[in-house]
Order: structure tokens, then C-alpha cells, then sequence
């Protein structure tokens, strides 16, 4: 078997490692933690595991099991960027805010290249209403020099396309339609993209582009539908197909 450069030292633990990780991928979470916990009892210090233990809960729907493995992880490795992040993601989903700020700001530390962490709390900073902190965090997310860490481009496009969401609901239109563009030419569909930017188009007077664009969002609606969120758990920054959308009005942007 093939050892991973994030596994243990150990032989077995490694095998048990990769074992778990190959689970994981194929959705048996169950069973990965199980392997997880084999490497954990041979070398407990391995922070990665924790992570992936994380992980593996949190795609079961157990998250306060996973922020006890995810804590465990960044004890041993306060440098671990990803658990930091996932940390933050679940504490966003319960609602509680700072906490979840306080670990997207420690997965920055971390690893100022993490793009990710910084749309994750653009997009919380803004849902709480602090437009100007939000969008100067999008900015900064967006300067990061592009990498070819998998992921990373779509993290990219993330950016511009959720700091060009942001700019149209608070009025900013030229400047929302320009983010939103970039974005999309990154080849990112998604209606609720488009439906901003015919409500952006409308109210810079391009009413025929507004048209076009609302017609380009009904009709990716139904596939957005029918598309699952992914049900893998591959680690931080490897599934490029979940797009974190936030809005913080909620209504259907009328062209």
C-alpha cells in the first residue's frame, strides 16, 4: 500500500491510515473511523487522523463528536489550517458566530494561503451585517497568489463570486456585475449567480442583458435541483463541487 505523505510514521499505523482514508472516500464513514481509531491507539500524537475523524463525523451529522476530535487536532497541531476551517464551518452551522470567526482566524495564522478560510468568514461577516470587513476580507482572499494546491482555483472563483452576491444586495451594482463576471467566466454555474446579476444588469439600465441573464438562471434551476450536495468527505479544499452560498436576502432578485 502506498503511504500517504499525511500518515503516521508507524507501518501499521500508516496501513490503518490509508485504510481509513480509502473508507472515507468511498462514504463508509463508520468503518473509516474505526481505522482512524487503529491508528490513534498505535500513535495517538497524529494530528491528521483527528482531522480526518473530524471529518468523517461531521459527514455522519455527529458534529459535537467532531469538534471534540477537531479540538484534539488542532491541540496537537495548532498549525492545522483544515481542522481550524472545519472547525469554523461547523460552529457557523450551529449559529454561533464568533466562535466560528475565531477558528477561520486561526486557520488564516495557520496558513495565510488558506483562500478558503478567508470567504468563509467574508461570507459570515457579511451575513451579520459588517459589509466593509467582509468585503475587504473577499479582497484579501482574492489577492492570494493562485497556487496549483488542488481546490485552490475554485476557492478563486468562490471569491469573486460571493464578494459580487455581496456588492449587489447592498446596491453596489458595477462593481457586484464586474465580481460576478469574472467568476462566472471561471465556467461556475449556479442560478442564484445569475439571478444577481440580472438584477444588477436591470438596475444599470441594460434591461436585454438583465433578460438573458434570468433565462440562463431558470433554466439551471432544475439542474441545481436535482443536484445532491456531495456526500464525500474529502479533506478541506478538495471538493471543488460544494459551493458555500451565502445571501443575506433571501428573496428572488426581480429583472
Amino acid at each position: 500500500m502506498t503511504s500517504s505523505p499525511d500518515g503516521p510514521g508507524d507501518p501499521r499505523a500508516a496501513d490503518a491510515f490509508e485504510t481509513g482514508t480509502r473508507l472515507a472516500a468511498a462514504g463508509r464513514n463508520e468503518d473509516a473511523i474505526a481505522a482512524f481509531l487503529e491508528v490513534t491507539r498505535l500513535q495517538p500524537g497524529h494530528a491528521e487522523t483527528f482531522y480526518r475523524i473530524g471529518l468523517s463525523l461531521r459527514a455522519l451529522g455527529q458534529n459535537p463528536t467532531a469538534v471534540t476530535a477537531l479540538d484534539h487536532a488542532v491541540r496537537l497541531s495548532p498549525r492545522h489550517s483544515a481542522a481550524h476551517r472545519l472547525l469554523g464551518e461547523i460552529h457557523a452551522d450551529a449559529g454561533r458566530p464568533a466562535e466560528a470567526l475565531a477558528a477561520y482566524r486561526q486557520a488564516i495564522i495557520a496558513d495565510p494561503s488558506a483562500r478558503g478560510a478567508y470567504v468563509n468568514a467574508a461570507q459570515l461577516l457579511f451575513q451579520l451585517g459588517r459589509d466593509d470587513s467582509a468585503l475587504a476580507l473577499f479582497d484579501e482572499a482574492i489577492a492570494i497568489p493562485a497556487t496549483d494546491v488542488y481546490g485552490d482555483r475554485t476557492e478563486l472563483l468562490r471569491a469573486y463570486l460571493n464578494k459580487g452576491l455581496s456588492l449587489v444586495q447592498i446596491g453596489r451594482f458595477a462593481e457586484g456585475l464586474e465580481a460576478l463576471d469574472t467568476g462566472l467566466d471561471g465556467g461556475w454555474d449556479h442560478p442564484l449567480y445569475y439571478q444577481h446579476r440580472a438584477l444588477a444588469l436591470s438596475r444599470l439600465g441594460r434591461h436585454q442583458e438583465a433578460l438573458h441573464s434570468l433565462t440562463i438562471s431558470q433554466r439551471l434551476e432544475p439542474v441545481a435541483r436535482a443536484v445532491q450536495q456531495p456526500t464525500d468527505n474529502r479533506p478541506v479544499g478538495e471538493n471543488p463541487e460544494k459551493a458555500i452560498l451565502v445571501v443575506r436576502k433571501t428573496e428572488r432578485p426581480d429583472a
